[in-house]
Formats: structure tokens, sequence, C-alpha cells
């Protein structure tokens, strides 16, 4: 039994030794508190063991019971040694600390100051069984308190962190075991207990081992887990499109692989991050301190990690630096490739982003841009290329023959010269031609395009841009056909004007006074005709322009139309009739309101039948004026453009007018927060109606 027994302490001094060693290179080459406590804890009882068999069991020499005092105090500082490793990472409570350092102090005390008993002597004495007690307690509370936090603080760390922070805490707890189990042993002779106590302590010594510096093999075991949820996060990597995936699934994958809080990655010079997940916070001044090459410590549960071109923020355990230390150039790696991804999602975004609001701006401007390859005769269109052409976006690219059929016949020679002379010569092309779409409607084109060349000079592709002017030529149709009814409109007066002004300067002599009446008469008349149409056409612009002044306020309705009967009167033989509700009040501004009322009611004497009705009433907050006639109706020629400035139809030619009146009414109308609306009547006859809000 007792070979057997020198042979498990020779095997316990060796692991402990080797863990002592092993400690000590670490603490000699890394540095720090936690470090320094774990080279002690190892290193006292590797001297402990030694020492312990070097010196002899009996001696009478006062030097020899003093240095066995000394190994049995340094077996006695192991636990305290232990706690104070874990105290770098967690304080303990106050009560705690008081009561591990009352017990080591106790225990040292009375380890140099209770007599040992000599061997073969087993009787305890009082002192001796209260100095065991001591000890039990010592090792007891100081191993718990140790193991218990290790265990817990290692819950939600990555799996090689929490696994050694695991052999720590076990290795402890059966230290602790094996003493206990020691001190109730009742002899000090050699027997099967005490095979028992070298067997767990040679157990706890490897434990500590694996806990402090595992072999690789055991590492890349506990990290299987880990790796593939590695190989998850790197897939999602690769399949992320948008910086939200990254932000909200890949980046707390990132936190997870690690067990950080939080997690946040930034670009070199960058205050904001490019994302982050989790609980994060500001570092605190002046706590920044190297841990690693490339790691810095920001604060005790925040660090810091280089990346290419930017850092790896992390908000996680206190214990991290120390056990998850392995981890960093894992981390490190799949940190970049998640800052990586994240750059290339961003700007994907913003590509996205700004592909969109070209595609709104060229849906706003009816402009599409498109790319003839001419190696292959593929044409590329943007969406609003399909759009203009009446086709859904994302279609088929084109071919030059299928853009053929799509321009006009009378336009299609001329579009092919303008391209074909920008291939010869490489000049820019420009052209208007118009399209046919795909419903059968005919549009305006107006194309800009330029040549592409490779190194050697050829033409090797056509870019360009080709816009809606549908819209353009028609407003420009409209506004050449406004200066000639302009014209036109003031001819005829100024024409007259002129005659009798020429007939005044030649002929007055000749003329009776009854000839000279006439002739005045007819000045005047033509006169007031064009100074009527000039500001006709004056109020037309500025309302155009929105220049008009409308004050709006509470008006009288009754008010309104009175003013406006007695503006323009019916004429013989037209009848108007006037229905208006009691007190109806509208928001608007009086005299603009009496303008619009005149310009219907004169429209309706004008065109109209001979039965006119005019009628005001409120109706969910509105007040409707109308305008109703039992005529023929407003023509079909012009129902289109009714409200467009000199809208007259062929079928009233003779009728006097300008063809201003309903325009200005309009948008007197719009002006006044409101509109102006035509309902034709059955079987014959037409309504004007302009919808204001009720005061009230």
């Amino acid at each position: 039994m007792t070979a057997t027994v020198q042979a498990l302490r020779d095997v316990e001094l060796a692991v402990f030794t080797l863990v002592a060693l092993v400690a000590l290179r670490r603490w000699v080459s890394r540095r720090g508190a936690a470090r320094a406590w774990l080279a002690a804890t190892f290193g006292v009882v590797a001297v402990a063991l030694a020492a312990g068999d070097l010196l002899p069991q009996t001696s009478d020499s006062a030097l020899v019971h003093l240095a066995q005092r000394l190994v049995v105090a340094a077996v006695m500082l192991f636990p305290y040694f232990l706690y104070r490793f874990m105290e770098t990472f967690e304080r303990t409570t106050r009560r705690q600390r008081v009561v591990a350092h009352a017990l080591v102090a106790a225990v040292l005390v009375a380890t140099f100051t209770v007599p040992f008993a000599q061997p073969g002597d087993n009787r305890r004495p009082a002192a001796i069984i209260v100095y065991l007690v001591l000890i039990g307690l010592e090792w007891v509370v100081l191993s718990a308190i140790v193991s218990t936090r290790l265990w817990r603080s290692g819950r939600g760390l990555p799996t090689v962190a929490r696994r050694r922070m695991q052999m720590l805490a076990i290795g402890a707890a059966a230290t602790a075991g094996a003493v206990v189990v020691a001190l109730l042993s009742p002899t000090a002779e050699a027997t099967w207990l005490t095979v028992v106590v070298q067997v767990v302590g040679i157990i706890s010594a490897v434990l500590f081992l694996c806990g402090y510096a595992p072999p690789r093999g055991m590492v890349r075991m506990w990290r299987a887990r880990d790796v593939e949820g590695m190989h998850g996060a790197l897939v999602a990597l690769g399949r992320a499109t948008r910086p939200d995936e990254v932000v909200d699934d890949l980046l707390p994958r990132l936190a997870e692989l690690v067990g950080a809080q939080g997690v946040a990655i930034y670009r070199d010079g960058d205050a904001l991050p490019l994302g982050s997940a989790g609980r994060t916070q500001p570092a605190r001044e002046g706590l920044a301190r190297p841990i690693a090459p490339g790691v810095t410590q920001l604060g005790a549960e925040h660090l810091s990690l280089v990346l290419p071109g930017g850092r790896l923020e992390l908000w996680t355990s206190a214990y991290s630096p120390f056990f998850g230390r392995d981890e960093f150039d894992l981390l490190r790696t799949v940190g970049g490739l998640v800052q990586v991804t994240l750059e290339r999602t961003v700007a994907h975004a913003r590509e996205v982003a700004a592909r969109e609001a070209l595609d709104e701006a060229q849906g706003l401007a009816h402009l599409g841009s498109w790319h003839w390859q001419l190696a292959t005769g593929v044409i590329e269109w943007s969406d609003e290329m399909y759009r203009i052409h009446g086709r859904a976006p994302g279609g088929d690219p084109l071919t030059q023959e299928s853009l053929g059929a799509a321009i006009h016949p009378d336009d299609r020679a001329d579009a092919y010269a303008g391209i074909g002379r920008t291939v010869a010569t490489g000049e820019e092309y420009t052209g208007d031609y118009r399209i046919l779409r795909a419903d059968g409607s005919i549009r305006w084109m107006h194309t800009r395009g330029r040549a592409l060349h490779d190194a050697s000079g050829a033409v090797t592709a056509l870019v360009g841009t080709a816009q809606d002017v549908t819209e353009a030529r028609r407003l420009d149709q409209l506004r050449s056909d406004f200066v000639a009814n302009a014209a036109h409109e003031l001819r005829t007066p100024l024409t007259t004007v002129a005659g009798m002004a020429t007939l005044l300067a030649t002929q007055r002599d000749r003329l009776t006074d009854t000839e000279l009446a006439e002739v005045f008469d007819a000045l005047g008349r033509q006169g007031q005709r064009a100074r009527q149409l000039v500001t006709n056409l004056l109020d037309l612009s500025r309302l155009e322009a929105g220049r008009v002044p409308v004050q709006l306020s509470p008006t009288s309705v009754v008010r309104v139309i009175d003013l406006a009967v007695e503006t323009a009167p019916p004429p013989t033989p037209a009848l108007l009739s006037v229905v208006i509700a009691p007190d109806l009040t509208v928001l608007a501004d009086a005299d603009r309101l009496s303008d619009i009322v005149v310009n219907l009611l004169t429209n309706a004497y004008r065109y109209g039948g001979p039965t006119i009705e005019l009628r005001a009433e409120e109706w969910e907050g509105e007040v409707r004026i109308s305008v109703t006639d039992d005529g023929n109706g407003v023509p079909g020629d012009i129902l289109g453009e009714l409200f467009q400035p000199f809208s007259r139809s062929a079928a009233v030619t003779g009728t006097p007018g300008s063809g201003l009146g309903l325009a200005i009414s309009q948008r007197l109308a719009t002006a006044l927060g409101g509109h102006l609306d035509h309902e034709p009547r059955e079987p014959r006859g037409a309504r004007f109606v302009v919808t204001l809000r009720a005061a009230g």
C-alpha cells in the first residue's frame, strides 16, 4: 500500500509541477493579476508536495519542524490564492471577503501555534481537532465560493471558455473534497482512503491543467459545436443582401458565438458603428489597455478587436479576456467577414436606393435610358423605357428588329439614318420620332445618344436617353394655338378701330352727323372689346402664375349672387330663376366669386336655352353654386378641353365670345380652394357647378 501511495504522490507531484510551470510561463509571457494568482496557487502546491517528499518524517530539529509547518502553511494558501484569482474577475461580497480572510488568518496562525502529533500517535487533542475543523472550513468555504462563481459565470460564454471554467470549478471542488476526506482519515498510515485522496488529487490536478491550458485536441472537440454555428453564420453571410439582415441576424449570431451581450462593428475613424446588436455602451475614459495582439480591453466587460479597416467591439463577461483568449483569432476572422459583408450590403443598399431614385426621377421626367450593344444587337432598357412604350418593366431585351417595329413607319427611316450617322462618325445623335405603344396609342419621343468606343477607336455600343415629349408637344401646340387665337381675337376689334380711324382721318368732312355717331359708337364698342380681351388675358396669366390675390372670409352667398345678377342681368327673352338657401355663407373672396358667377351666367345667356336657373345650396360642409340652362349642351368636340383658353366649338361660330371665360372661372375656383365642374343634363342642357367650403 505504501508503494502505491508513494507512486501516486509522485504522479500528483509531477502533474501539479506541470500545472505550476505552465502557469508560471503564462504569467511571465503575458503578465496580469489573474495569471499571477494562478501561478502562485499551483506553485505553492507543487513546492509543498516536493518539500514534503524531501523533509524527513521524524526529526528533533527545530528547523525541520519549522520547515514542516511552512509546507503545511503553503498548502493552506492554495484555496485562498485560488479565491484571489477568481476575485480578479468578480468581486465577492464584503461578508464573503471577511470570512475568507478570517479563515485563512486563523488557519495560518494555528499552523504555527498548535502542537503537531508525533508519528505513531493516533490521539487527537482538542487543539488538533479545532485546527482540522478550521482547515476543513477554509477549504470547503473558499472552494465553494470559487467553484460556484466559476460555474455560474461560465454560462452564456462560448463553449471553450465555459468548459475551461467548469474544469477549474470541478478541480477546486474535487481538491476540497480530497482534503476533507484526508482530514476525516482516522490514522496517518497509508490506507485505501489515502489512495482515494491521492487519486482525487491527481484528477483535480489534471482538471486544473485542462482548465488552464487545455490540449489542442480537447479544444477542437469543445469547439465543434461553435464551429458548426460559425459555418451557419458564414453561409448566412454569403446570402445577406441588406444591412438589416447582417444587423438583425448575423451580428446576434456573432455575439452568441463568443457569449457577448452586445457587439458593434466600426470602420476606421468612424464614431458611429456600421451596425450593432444587443447591449452596447460607450467606453470609459482612461481604461483602455492591450491584453493581446490586436485586442484592447476598454472596460471590465468591454473589448475591442482590430479588424482589417475597422474594429469589432464586444460587451461580454469579465472572464472572457482570460478564458476566451483562444477565440480572439476566430472572432477576428468572422468579424472581418461580417464587416466586409456589412459594407457590401450597405453599398448594395445605397446602389439600390440610387437606382430607385434614378427610376423615380426617370418616371417623373418620363425619361428612360438605353444601351445598344452593336456586336449582339441587344438593346437594354431602363424600367421607364418599358413604361413609356406601354410594356411591363423587366421584359426581354430588345433587338433592332423589335425596336424598328415600335417606331412609327413614317419616322422609321429618319430614326435609322440618324443612328447610322452616329455609328459611322461617332457624333452625338439627337432626334424626334413617334412610337406605337402596345395599346395602339402614339407617343412622341425625343432621343439623345452617343457612341462608345473600344481601345482601337471602333464604335462598340450606343448609349442614350429617350424622353416622352407628347405632353410637351401638346403644350407647345396649345401655346401656339393660344397665341394665334389671342392674335385673332385682338385683330378683329383692332382692324375695326384702324378702319374707323382711317375713315375719320380721310373722310370726316363728308360724313353726316348720323354716320359720325355710328363710327364713334363702333370705335367705343371695339375698343371696349379689345380692352376686355386684354384684361382677360392678363387675369388668365396671373392665375396661371398664382399671382392673383384672394382674401378668404365668410361671405354671404345672397350678396354675391345679387351682385352677379346686377352685373349680368338676363337679356330678352331669357328667363332667369334664382334659388338660394337662406343664411347661406361660404368661405371665399366675394369679388372673385362674383366674377365666376358672372362668367357662368354670361355663357348660359350666349350658348344656352331661354330658361336659366341659378341655385345655391349646402351639402356635407360644402356650398354648391350652379348655373343650369336648357340649351343644346356643350358640343362633344370640346368636352376634353372645355376649361382650356380659347376653347370654342365650331358649332358656335358667329356667337360673340373669346373662349376665356370658363378657363378663368375654373382657375379662380381653384384659387378659392374649390373646383368648377361641368355636368351634362338629359335630355338637353348643361350645368356648371362651383363647389367651395361652407363658412359655418
